[in-house]
Formats: structure tokens, C-alpha cells, sequence
């Protein structure tokens, strides 16, 4: 989040979105890239990324057991 708002505090435009899911990311990931007819690169075992353009979406799975122990 933190990168998120300096980029916007200083009137860029976002191209990195990050965000933790409860499903399996890579299948998200997987799912996202066919919806958006976008690349689809399996970064690691933990995270997964779409690529559309210059705008990249990264998922990753909780550690935690939901959202707030993430």
C-alpha cells in the first residue's frame, strides 16, 4: 500500500497492483491472464504474475489463515 500512495501523492499513474488471495494464485493468476487475454508468468511457488502492457498484477497467498492474519 505504502508504494501504491506515493505513487498517487505524486500524480503518477499506477502500474503495479499487488494483491493476496485464499485461492491458489497461481491459478488465479492463470485465470486473470485468460480473462484479460493478458501473459501469465509464474514468478516463484508463492506468487504469480499477470502482465498486460506496462501494468503488472501480482498474486500471492495469505501466510496467514485469512485476510487479517496476513
Amino acid at each position: 500500500v505504502g508504494w501504491a500512495v506515493r505513487v498517487r501523492v505524486l500524480g503518477l499513474e499506477l502500474k503495479d497492483y499487488d494483491f493476496a488471495v485464499s485461492l491458489d494464485c497461481h491459478r488465479v493468476g492463470v485465470d486473470i491472464a485468460g480473462i484479460l487475454d493478458a501473459s501469465y508468468v509464474n514468478m516463484h511457488k508463492d506468487v504469480a504474475r499477470v502482465v498486460l502492457g506496462d501494468v503488472i498484477f501480482d498474486f500471492c497467498n495469505f501466510r496467514g489463515e485469512d485476510i487479517y492474519e496476513d
